[in-house]
């Protein structure tokens, strides 16, 4: 996740320790960098943000991060949970972008074993603040191998409202491109337009799309 703020372009990403065995737990965590152009980064020496609740288990990952000026912190938005697919939706907020402190200590955001397209997980957030309202793009996990893009709005950024027509983009038809499962998606609001850009699995091919929508509200 990128920003520019202040002249700065900032970036938290997912940063993830080799295993010494095979008996040992994937372990991932989620650091910082900066960069005046965009292209030549520097790196913090130690990550800003690790698993330390029950929940969050061994790794935090997949960052979605903003500046909320209202307020004049930084908002995060992570995924959570076990080593191989994180489950869970948390939420913290910081006031540097470097030391953060977590607002609720539960899962923000929970799969729904009554929606099928996502009683296994929920991850990979991506939050943009437009008018009064977030709005968060997400993957629900059918199964551990199987996501779908959804949608989701907040007044408040922690208490969330699904989309209604949720899961909102569920992969191509049998054989394109992205026909296997969707996921991993980047949102933003620009001109008037919803872009977003969004991971397509086929087989073992990976591809990132694109699309719009001109719809201000996404439908809600």
């Amino acid at each position: 996740c990128v920003i520019y703020k202040d002249g700065i372009f900032e970036m938290w990403y997912t940063a993830k320790r080799l295993e010494r065995s095979a008996f040992e737990p994937k372990i991932s965590v989620i650091a910082h960098a900066v960069s005046k152009d965009g292209v030549t980064w520097e790196r913090e020496m130690e990550p800003c943000f690790a698993a330390e609740l029950l929940w969050e288990e061994y790794s935090v990952s997949n960052p979605g991060v903003l500046y909320d000026e209202n307020i004049g912190k930084y908002r995060m938005w992570y995924t959570a949970g076990d080593s191989c697919l994180q489950e869970f939706i948390g939420y913290a907020e910081s006031v540097d972008g470097l030391d953060w402190k977590r607002v609720v200590e539960k899962p923000m955001m929970e799969c729904q074993p009554a929606h099928r397209w996502e009683r296994y997980a929920v991850s990979e957030p991506s939050v943009v603040q437009h008018g009064e309202w977030f709005y968060m793009v997400y993957s629900g996990f059918e199964h551990r191998t199987n996501s779908r893009l959804c949608f989701a709005r907040s007044r408040d950024g922690i208490h969330w409202e699904k989309h209604p027509g949720n899961p909102i983009i569920t992969g191509g038809k049998q054989g394109w491109w992205d026909g296997g499962y969707t996921g991993k998606a980047s949102l933003m609001f620009d001109q008037g337009i919803w872009k977003m850009w969004y991971t397509g699995h086929l087989h073992d091919r990976t591809n990132i799309g694109y699309m719009t929508n001109d719809r201000t509200d996404l439908g809600f």
